[in-house]
């Protein structure tokens, strides 16, 4: 790589950050009542599951690991982390606004900040886990090859990211799922209407940066460096489609339960990739 071209990709990496910083400064004050709703605390409950599951298949308990919570945000997947039994927590992200919420909620937990890629933190970690976060980096090959060296050797990651394949993506496929959901999304989103109007609505383009988008299995496992192994598999099909619809009413409940159970057995490409691996 030429002076001019180390140089080009530097400019583009600082600038990813800065829309990043931005962005994440627009969502600091919205974000609990965007992403705490019904749907998505079921989603990270089944996240910490699956990645508990998964590192005690790997013998590593994560009521005792050493673990890291990869753009953590304003803490939420560290509160499902606690639920689970972990102690040894410590997050990062690149936003202070941020972070700033999270250090409120949880006083005890240490926490990094600023692009992960250049932070800091030496192979001590038994685990690390990043929820909805991979997505938000402009250089995948450069954080992976990051979190080869923050692990232990033997140690785990578990992702979880929007997939670019999900048949939701797709008009030609989408009908498939709209078909069988609309008859009880539409009927409750009407039902919990008020509710739903007090929920933060974070399409608009300043929530976001531009390298903000959709991954592929491909694009994630071709980022891997040598010494990291991984595999993936998609999930979540119904689920995702009522995430607009629920509140916590136990009745959304049970409808979020059943989609997601029937997910299970659905054939299609899901709306979320999970990554499941660990340090060679």
């Amino acid at each position: 790589m030429s002076r001019d071209e180390a140089a080009g990709d530097a400019w583009r990496l600082a600038d990813a950050y800065a829309q990043e910083r931005a962005a994440a400064r627009e969502n600091a004050p919205v974000y609990d009542e965007a992403y705490e709703t019904p749907y998505w605390t079921s989603e990270r409950k089944s996240f910490v599951d699956a990645f508990a599951r998964h590192a005690a298949r790997r013998g590593i308990d994560v009521r005792t690991a050493r673990i890291l919570d990869v753009g953590t945000g304003t803490g939420n997947l560290l509160a499902r982390l606690r639920d689970a039994g972990a102690r040894k927590l410590v997050g990062a992200d690149i936003s202070e606004e941020m972070l700033a919420i999270a250090r409120r909620k949880f006083p005890d937990v240490e926490f990094l900040v600023g692009p992960i890629e250049e932070t800091r933190a030496p192979a001590t970690f038994d685990a690390a886990v990043g929820f909805s976060v991979l997505h938000h980096l402009p250089d995948l090959g450069l954080f992976f090859d990051w979190l080869a060296t923050t692990l232990r050797p033997g140690g785990v990651f578990a992702f979880s990211d929007g997939n670019a394949k999900s048949v939701l993506l797709h008009a030609r496929r989408r009908w498939l799922v709209w078909g069988s959901v609309y008859p009880v999304h539409k009927p409750m989103r009407l039902l919990n209407r008020s509710r739903l109007a007090r929920v933060p609505e974070m399409h608009e383009p300043r929530f976001y940066s531009e390298i903000h988008r959709a991954l592929t299995a491909e694009e994630l496992t071709g980022a891997l460096p040598p010494t990291l192994e991984a595999s993936t598999f998609s999930r979540g099909i119904l689920a995702p489609t009522f995430n607009n619809a629920l509140v916590d009413r136990p009745i959304d409940g049970a409808i979020l339960r059943a989609a997601r159970i029937i997910d299970r057995v659905l054939p299609f490409e899901g709306d979320a990739l999970t990554i499941h691996g660990a340090r060679r």
